[in-house]
């Protein structure tokens, strides 16, 4: 006989082996984590998970009931502690804006109001001619960037009126 007697013992080895394999290699996923929520809001949605597991796992109706409500209670307790969190977060943001534009700090100050406005610039928008139509060769892109800066910081002087 050979090593396996069973093709199912062979496919619990095969599987064992490779399942050992990517857990050293690579790991488990790592969640990314909200860095505004403190470690007891973090405590507190796995609370509520847990409910909610307890809420799927009940199988009366009373238990289904008295579950639902525990569930409903520590995900009220999540979502207020996030929007402190939140809170917090935005006002220490805010008081380091503060401090970066009191000394002088532009580089600071203008990541901390990108930081809060939450906005991304996308740095692959086309580049449009002046019909509107897409330039997709660089030489044209540079040249169309030229042109409008030369029209945008090229203006005549303003004339002022004096009576």
């Amino acid at each position: 006989m050979g090593l396996f007697n069973d093709i199912n013992d062979t496919w619990e080895q095969a599987k064992n082996v490779i399942l050992e394999t990517c857990e050293e290699t690579l790991g488990y996923m790592q969640y990314k984590r909200k860095n505004w929520m403190s470690d007891d809001t973090w405590v507190k949605v796995e609370e509520r998970r847990k409910a909610k597991e307890k809420v799927l796992n009940a199988t009366t109706r009373q238990q289904k009931r008295q579950t639902q409500d525990l569930y409903r209670e520590k995900d009220k307790e999540v979502k207020k502690n996030c929007k402190q969190d939140k809170r917090d977060y935005v006002e220490q943001l805010a008081q380091e804006a503060e401090i970066a534009c009191s000394i002088g700090d532009i580089k600071s100050l203008y990541n901390t109001t990108r930081q809060l406005s939450g906005r991304r610039s996308n740095s692959n928008a086309p580049v449009k001619d002046k019909n509107g139509n897409v330039i997709t060769k660089i030489e044209e892109q540079l040249k169309r960037w030229k042109e409008h800066f030369k029209e945008v910081l090229n203006r005549p002087p303003q004339q002022t009126h004096i009576t």
